[in-house]
């Protein structure tokens, strides 16, 4: 028997709702198919709020952070800020029409709650801070850049993802914020 553990448990999750084509998953389904209790579940999470969380943190690290790619030598920061934003906003939407369950999921437990949000869009502040050349262990510039581009990654506005002007909002969103990015020369 495989040993229980976090990933273990965000893993059971994703594939149930893979599986079942649902995302009310709950916890007694999790705890079924890892062959524990119910109440196991809360040693590795204090409540599901926490395990959608971390469901939905790797699942962003996944299938948008990871899926980032670009030259990070590149000295033109500005020009580098805004590939790496197109990129992360076009992976949150490639994703959306790929595997819209874990966008619902998203909606549900995460873009809902502010304070889960911020949980789970700080995994992309540190790259920020590195293409800025920026050293903000508060990430308060990173923070702001990120909620500048909201309806293009939120799936609240998922329905506007496929306009024929969402490239041009997008670069008329760059257009307005790159002016007052702060960056290490």
């Amino acid at each position: 028997m495989e040993k229980i553990s976090k990933d273990r448990i965000i893993n059971i999750v994703q594939k149930l709702i893979i599986q079942n084509d649902k995302t009310d998953i709950t916890l007694n389904e999790i705890a079924n198919e890892l062959h524990i209790t119910h109440a196991a579940l809360y040693k590795y999470f204090r409540n599901k709020q926490e395990l959608w969380e971390a469901v939905n943190a790797k699942w962003l690290e996944e299938n948008v952070l990871l899926k980032i790619n670009v030259d990070m030598t590149r000295t033109d920061r500005l020009s580098l800020l805004h590939d790496w934003i197109k990129q992360f906003m076009d992976a949150k939407r490639n994703i959306y029409f790929a595997n819209p369950k874990m966008f619902e999921l998203s909606t549900m437990y995460i873009e809902h709650n502010p304070f889960a949000l911020h949980n789970v869009l700080t995994l992309s502040y540190p790259s920020i801070n590195q293409i800025l050349g920026l050293d903000d262990p508060e990430f308060i510039e990173a923070e702001n850049i990120m909620s500048a581009f909201a309806i293009f990654g939120l799936p609240d506005f998922a329905e506007t993802w496929n306009d024929d002007f969402y490239d041009q909002r997008f670069e008329n969103m760059w257009n307005l914020i790159k002016y007052g990015v702060k960056h290490n020369k």
